[in-house]
């Protein structure tokens, strides 16, 4: 399954991700019940597929194929 995740340069590596790279997806939200900021890797070595460096008006874009469960 392939999915399309917003990322912003800093944390997808500056311009250093390119399609055929492996990453690991690290998610960052606030706990609704205590609200802490909480970070978790969600999934590791995934492969990258496509880069979109966005824009001054869109985030950039990162599209990747996600493990079989």
């Amino acid at each position: 399954m392939q999915v399309t995740i917003a990322v912003d340069e800093i944390k997808a590596g500056g311009t250093a991700c390119q399609p055929g790279d492996r990453v690991d997806i690290i998610a960052s939200y606030q706990e609704p019940r205590t609200r802490r900021e909480l970070t978790k890797m969600i999934l590791q070595n995934v492969l990258v597929l496509w880069v979109d460096r966005g824009s001054r008006r869109r985030q950039p874009l990162m599209l990747v194929e996600l493990p079989r469960p």
